[in-house]
């Protein structure tokens, strides 16, 4: 979501998200190769801003990060304020559709994601599991 544009509802176009931002139509192109390119520069930017929050999260549990990233991904805050929430959950759809440099920005976010949490891990603090209903 970009301000009141759902970027993900109806794909808005030039003059919307010049709107939005309250810039003239015009300008855009003095900034932006194209839509595309603001999307994918966007993308980019909200997914490496989303880092530090995360890294923040994993550290409220240290024994399992990932708890902590689960309890702020749950929280009244998160709820609240969908605007301020991950940006790779937000992305995901527009990422699978979007060109290749936004799907290649997309990834490359997720995996620094999956390292981060693995490098959290260490021999002495397995990841934990919980029993699933068929497992006995």
């Amino acid at each position: 979501m970009v301000g009141d544009v759902d970027c993900d509802r109806d794909r808005p176009g030039v003059a919307e998200l010049m709107n939005e931002a309250g810039l003239t139509h015009g300008g855009f192109y003095k900034h932006f190769a194209s839509r595309d390119d603001l999307m994918n520069q966007a993308a980019a930017l909200a997914l490496v801003d989303g880092e530090p929050k995360m890294a923040e999260a994993a550290r409220r549990n240290r024994e399992e990060p990932r708890t902590g990233l689960i309890d702020s991904y749950l929280s009244a805050r998160h709820r609240d304020a969908p605007g301020t929430g991950c940006a790779v959950v937000t992305l995901g759809a527009a990422a699978g559709r979007g060109e290749a440099e936004m799907k290649e920005a997309y990834e490359k976010q997720v995996r620094s994601f999956w390292n981060s949490s693995a490098r959290r891990r260490t021999a002495t603090t397995p990841m934990k599991c919980r029993p699933t209903p068929c497992s006995r």
